[in-house]
């Protein structure tokens, strides 16, 4: 699985100690959970312009390059 921009920041952030998410703390994890969206959707979009493959074609593609779920 490669890594997101969106996830790198992420982990960039918890190293050095500027993102802490205590449990329960909603607001961060919806705030990240919708970067991750966004950064999919603006992916795909792009991807789009430039390849003959459909939305869910890619779609389908960058959940194999980027998700492990």
């Amino acid at each position: 699985m490669k890594q997101t921009a969106v996830e790198w920041l992420i982990e960039q952030l918890t190293a050095v100690g500027a993102l802490e998410i205590p449990e329960g703390t909603n607001a961060i994890t919806m705030i990240i959970s919708e970067a991750k969206e966004l950064e999919e959707e603006q992916t795909i979009n792009f991807s789009w312009h430039f390849t003959r493959l459909t939305k869910k074609e890619l779609r389908k593609e960058f959940n194999e390059t980027f998700k492990s779920e």
